[in-house]
């Protein structure tokens, strides 16, 4: 993962917070995805949960262009109990750990599980309810 120097300012609802927290916390050996998000919890600014609607968020949907495929991507932001959602993206996965947070236009790099860099930037987040 990137230093936390070079990352981007991040933006946490409390709720997503709290919930992160909780399961962070829960027993398990600490993997380096666990180690992130301690670390995106610490730095981020967190706001009430009204401003979701503009943040990658825990339930979110957003579409984030992968710089090296230059392909755009389209998810939705899952607590791991929920990754049979369509097109869910883990928050405990690397991918989902790094998007955590970010806004339109916001880029962040990350390392996938096989080691490999990787940059992405977040391209849009859909209102609650809406459909891409």
């Amino acid at each position: 993962m990137s230093t936390i120097e070079n990352r981007p300012a991040i933006v946490l609802t409390r709720s997503d917070r709290d919930r992160l927290s909780n399961l962070i916390l829960t027993p398990g050996a600490p993997s380096p995805t666990t180690e992130f998000l301690t670390q995106e919890i610490e730095r981020a600014e967190i706001v009430p949960d009204a401003v979701v609607s503009s943040l990658v968020a825990i339930g979110t949907r957003f579409q984030f262009i992968d710089h090296k495929s230059h392909k755009i991507s389209e998810g939705r932001l899952t607590l791991p109990d929920d990754v049979q959602v369509s097109d869910a993206i883990s928050i405990l996965s690397p991918l989902g750990s790094a998007l955590l947070g970010l806004g339109p236009g916001q880029s962040i790099d990350w390392i996938d599980d096989a080691g490999l860099d990787h940059r992405l930037t977040v391209v849009v987040v859909f209102p609650p309810g809406a459909e891409a």
